[in-house]
């Protein structure tokens, strides 16, 4: 069991009276004094050996440790002379929950099982003659990993956590991290002191018939007391000047804001007190700073330099959204900037653009699929040395993205295409991973695009199968699927819908999808469904202001850790495609799409369990969680979790020189265990 390749330690404790450390003294058969000394190994339910969150009785004890290492971790970082700064107590706070929590278990001490490790030394007191072994692991550390991000970001605030550590430190006052524990985290409960007070006597009640008018005293009139400068006043003044304020920017013919919200959460199904509930000015921000998540999308705050248009915008309008098959008809450059010729694919009345190298090559086949609002240019640095590697190299784009059709995502010729016709969707439970490795379990994941557009991960899907069959037709040998971010999630939909055509699929910086309502608090559901309502009816202007060279040169260069890598080609080669018309509208669709399939519930169907899959992050990554990309290992698909340090959410564009024999070496493994399979 993996459990038992975890650490294992003795405890000898000295708490014997008479000096003996812990060993008890006797008189055997024989009539020989001996010493004994008995050591338990504690008894581990399923989820104390397999749970991803920390089982209830062990939540106390984990606060206690999390406060100890946080509190151990400032007094190293702490300058003498001033405060942190918010950014560096917030990564001090980050490092420390990522990496503090070695050594952790659980032991059997005197007849119950305790949380023991560095930070919980009290926690085993044992009694003469009695020894306790610990049983620990990797879990104990990602849940305990976890627990320390709740109490620091979620529980109390990074900020007011870190004043009260300051506090304490400067004062010089020692913490009584129990204390902590019960009072503010509330983690613990609270011991009852004194004695219980003494139950009423059957004989002292009265019977209610005894009780005479006379005994009944008059009714004083009492003034409504004022609600006390407390904390929980404090919240409903704050919760009164917020609606307050929302509800008197409303003209007369407008509902109140309190009226709208409780509109808004019977519409979503939730408690309408849910909406309007009370909130401390902590929470609110919270709540606020989430619903702006958003908008964070489409920030322009860092343009600082005047834009410079160099396009014929005229002419790219003008396209037509799809037609006749020829390059110069549909306005299309020839070749890539490597001189790989682009090419047309008719698929279902609709245009496709797509490239291939190498085709005359015996080796296995290999098709490429982009990300989010980029396009098979994407590749143009990885598909020489692919087919210089011997293999047949295709990349597509999907639709909608680069010179593919753009149909009205809601049209009669999209409704004939789309992919979620005929399949039963609905919102089935998943167990899906946090940003920090853990796991929440059963969380309805809803599937069906929330609008009924085409645009959706099926039929991206159909599109990929299609592609495979008709174009590379690879016949018993497969196609290999690469993908990166967003694009993982088409290439595992599709290689579960069609198991026999897929031979491995590398995924390169996998997307969670943060705009998933699976993703999201269900609070900030209407008002993210709000913005995204607006931006699909006025969001033209804020995306002409956007699709600027300079503008998306500044862009990239957060997904791309070396700026130097975000050359004039990159920009010209993603943002070209994006000036024809209907890419706006496919833009602001697609950010409309908070459904469909998630990474973690196609992994763990048992229809992709015979497919190889390869993982592998760029470190610099800002978008996704190391740790939860680290936890699918856990699932039987994925054979190996590679991580590239120095490298942002595109390797494969941002560094090829380390991405593409990592490649090769993917789709050697997939064509040796094919041969393997062919031979037995």
């Amino acid at each position: 069991m993996i459990f038992l390749l975890c650490l294992v330690e003795v405890l000898l404790l000295a708490v014997a009276k008479d000096d003996k450390g812990g060993w008890e003294e006797s008189v055997n058969d024989e009539g020989k004094r001996v010493q004994t000394l008995k050591i338990e190994a504690p008894s581990m339910t399923e989820e104390d050996q397999y749970g991803y969150n920390m089982p209830d009785r062990y939540k106390c004890d984990s606060c206690r440790a999390v406060v100890h290492h946080l509190h151990e971790a400032l007094n190293k970082q702490q300058p003498k002379s001033r405060r942190l700064k918010s950014w560096e107590y917030t990564d001090l706070f980050e490092e420390t929950c990522r990496s503090a929590f070695e050594g952790y278990g659980i032991k059997l001490v005197n007849g119950e099982n305790v949380l023991s490790g560095p930070g919980l030394k009290d926690n085993v007191e044992l009694q003469p003659g009695m020894g306790a072994i610990q049983m620990g692991g990797e879990n104990w550390k990602k849940r305990l990993a976890e627990e320390c991000r709740k109490l620091v970001f979620e529980q109390v605030g990074e900020e007011d956590f870190y004043d009260f550590l300051y506090g304490k430190w400067k004062d010089g006052e020692q913490i009584d991290i129990r204390d902590y524990c019960t009072k503010e985290a509330h983690y613990c409960k609270a011991a009852k002191l004194g004695p219980e007070p003494p139950k009423e006597s059957k004989e002292e009640k009265k019977p209610k018939k005894e009780r005479g008018k006379a005994e009944r005293k008059p009714k004083e009139k009492k003034e409504k007391p004022k609600p006390a400068a407390d904390k929980a006043s404090d919240k409903l003044t704050l919760e009164a000047r917020w609606w307050w304020l929302l509800g008197s920017m409303s003209s007369p013919p407008l509902r109140p804001c309190s009226d709208f919200m409780q509109k808004l959460a019977s519409k979503n199904g939730v408690k309408q007190e849910e909406y309007v509930a009370p909130r401390s000015e902590r929470e609110w921000e919270k709540l606020l700073v989430s619903a702006l998540f958003f908008g964070s999308l489409f920030k322009v705050t860092f343009v600082s330099s005047p834009f410079r248009p160099t396009r014929d915008r005229t002419r790219l309008d003008a396209l037509p959204e799809s037609g006749g098959a020829t390059l110069e008809a549909e306005g299309i450059p020839k070749t890539n900037p490597q001189g790989i010729q682009n090419q047309i694919w008719q698929w279902r009345g609709q245009r496709i653009r797509y490239q291939s190298i190498g085709e005359e090559n015996d080796g296995p086949s290999v098709l490429l699929v982009h990300g989010l609002f980029v396009n098979a240019d994407h590749w143009r640095q990885n598909m020489p040395a692919l087919a210089k590697a011997g293999f047949r190299v295709f990349s597509i784009d999907l639709l909608g993205y680069g010179y593919s059709s753009k149909p009205d995502p809601y049209g009669e010729e999209a409704r004939a295409i789309n992919g979620e016709k005929g399949r039963r969707l609905g919102s089935p439970k998943a167990n899906l991973g946090t940003a920090w490795g853990g796991e929440r379990r059963d969380v309805e994941v809803p599937l069906e695009h929330p609008l009924g557009s085409v645009y959706n991960f099926y039929t991206w899907s159909e599109e990929i199968r299609d592609f495979a069959r008709e174009i590379i037709q690879a016949g018993p040998k497969g196609v290999a699927l690469v993908a990166n971010s967003i694009g993982s999630i088409s290439g595992l939909q599709a290689a579960l819908d069609e198991q026999d055509l897929f031979s491995g699929l590398m995924i390169l910086n996998p997307n969670f999808r943060e705009l998933h309502v699976a993703e999201q608090p269900p609070l900030i559901n209407p008002l993210v469904s709000a913005i995204q309502g607006w931006l699909r009816d006025n969001g033209q202007p804020l995306f002409d202001f956007l699709a600027k060279p300079d503008t998306v040169k500044q862009i990239l260069k957060e997904p791309y850790h070396d700026p130097e890598t975000v050359t004039d080609e990159l920009v010209d080669v993603l943002l070209t495609p994006l000036l024809i018309k209907g890419s706006a509208t496919v833009v602001f669709d697609t950010l409309s799409y908070s459904a469909g399939p998630l990474p973690e519930q196609l992994l763990a169907d048992p229809g992709l369990s015979k497919l190889p899959v390869w993982v592998c992050l760029g470190e610099k990554d800002p978008w996704t969680p190391l740790d939860r990309v680290r936890a699918l290992d856990q699932y039987p698909p994925v054979q190996r979790v590679d991580v590239l340090p120095g490298i942002g959410h595109c390797p494969h564009d941002e560094s090829p020189e380390i991405v593409n024999p990592l490649l090769i070496d993917f789709l050697k493994s997939v064509h040796q265990k094919q041969l393997e399979a062919s031979m037995a």
